[in-house]
């Protein structure tokens, strides 16, 4: 799947939003234990102002678009997958969220590689140059998730560590 316009990929992007905050929502909804149910309606949230933000984003909001470099504990790539169970402790809801988002994070990431390999796909430079500036933004979004899950595991799980 490729993408030949900004308002695609916004579209799509907002779509995975929205499917985001349902994702989260309902699992705060099973969840059992109050910390779980906590962290899930809170990124729940935070997913729904991420596609509020997308549904306002405008072109002039891309071109000054600057990524900030964020530290990456690599928790992700060791931290094995969990499988939700209403019965689940906090730890194990945290490293189904970093998943999560790590598994957002190569899919933009991919999008705009793509973008780069293919130039037929769109019509002129300003447009690529333009999808890019999305793509490199949707990353960022999900990367500052991931961030936050990170540290929180870190701060929380392997504090003793």
């Amino acid at each position: 799947m490729m993408f030949k316009s900004l308002k695609e990929v916004i579209a799509f992007a907002i779509g995975r939003e929205a499917q985001a905050a349902n994702f989260y929502q309902v699992f705060a909804a099973r969840s059992e234990k109050p910390a779980t149910k906590s962290m899930f309606a809170e990124l729940a949230a935070e997913e729904k102002k991420h596609q509020e933000l997308l549904e306002k984003l405008t072109p002039e909001q891309l071109k000054n678009f600057q990524p900030t470099k964020l530290e990456d504990l690599g928790l992700d790539s060791i931290l094995k997958d969990t499988q939700f169970s209403p019965d689940m402790e906090y730890p194990g809801a945290l490293r189904m969220a970093l998943k999560r988002e790590t598994e957002s994070i190569r899919l933009y990431s991919f999008f705009a590689e793509q973008l780069m390999k293919d130039k037929t796909e769109c019509q002129t430079s300003v447009e690529r140059k333009q999808l890019k500036q999305l793509f490199d933004f949707l990353v960022a979004q999900e990367q500052q998730h991931k961030n936050k899950l990170e540290n929180e595991y870190d701060a929380v799980v392997l504090k003793d560590y």
